[in-house]
């Protein structure tokens, strides 16, 4: 496991996803979904999951592996995918295919969703074809490694979906088992699973790199996992951004706290007094009432 990368940026092949994952950086970095788990959970469940650091790293599962093969396909990268013959995961042999595909970094598949999932890729770049951004897979980069040092003690580190220089857009590939429809994802999605924070994440990191990234453009392309495999396209407005912003910049202060003092609390010893909600105190009041009157 390497552990020498200074701040950059990194082609794909200069960094597969196998040593993003296991964090390549001088010290121990936060990445994006980490900056998320920080500010939502505690600094104590980072730290548990961190390759670093805990090193427990969560567990893959059938659907996250689903969702990274039609990623790869989408970014051009079928190399990455390992399909199994077989009718499902019941059978010793396909679980030790699927194992030891996850053990050299690649993303197991069945065959007949291997074949879903192309459908997929299909949809997704017909959908691309047809918006404001038509060819920009046509050139660009997927899936570098961005690393930024912040100070002694903080490193970020960053693998945009896909970078595309001569449109000056950074495109954030989503796919999803809900709707892709951009008004119900924004109100209840968007935010709850981190995205909004991945978004102003990585705008940082790269902004800190280059000031040619300044005045890029940061997009979800947003994939149904079920036929028809609608798109959407979704950002942040102006209002959006600065929330984003300012919890990637709490993240951020928390985890260097963290660093620096090899600190990492969970949700402290004091005692938690329950207080009753709204509703909670008026039904007491209402169960009393009918007491009363019986």
């Amino acid at each position: 496991m390497r552990t020498d990368l200074q701040a950059g940026i990194y082609s794909a092949d200069e960094v597969p996803m196998g040593d993003y994952l296991a964090d390549p950086c001088v010290l121990p970095s936060l990445s994006s979904g980490a900056a998320h788990r920080i500010i939502t959970t505690t600094p104590r469940h980072v730290w548990w999951s961190h390759p670093r650091l805990g090193g427990h790293a969560r567990e893959s599962s059938s659907r996250t592996d689903m969702g990274s093969v039609a990623h790869e396909l989408v970014l051009g990268n079928s190399d990455a995918i390992a399909i199994v013959d077989a009718d499902d995961w019941r059978t010793k042999a396909a679980q030790t295919m699927r194992d030891e595909a996850r053990a050299h970094g690649r993303y197991p598949v069945l065959r007949h969703k291997f074949n879903d999932a192309q459908q997929m890729a299909m949809a997704a770049k017909m959908f691309v074809a047809d918006s404001i951004y038509a060819g920009v897979f046509d050139s660009g980069a997927g899936e570098a490694t961005a690393i930024v040092q912040l100070s002694e003690w903080t490193w970020l580190r960053a693998r945009p979906d896909w970078l595309n220089h001569d449109m000056r857009v950074c495109l954030h590939y989503k796919t999803t088992e809900g709707s892709a429809a951009p008004d119900p994802f924004v109100r209840w999605v968007l935010t709850s699973m981190g995205y909004d924070v991945s978004m102003a994440f990585y705008k940082l990191v790269l902004d800190r790199l280059s000031d040619e990234f300044r005045e890029w453009s940061h997009v979800i392309l947003l994939q149904e996992q079920k036929s028809p495999y609608c798109c959407s396209l979704i950002t942040l407005s102006p209002a959006a951004w600065a929330i984003a912003d300012s919890k990637v910049q709490r993240a951020i202060l928390r985890w260097g706290m963290c660093m620096a003092t090899d600190k990492w609390p969970g949700y402290g010893g004091q005692v938690h007094e329950a207080e009753p909600t709204p509703w909670q105190l008026a039904e007491a009041e209402q169960k009393l009432q009918e007491m009363g009157s019986e």
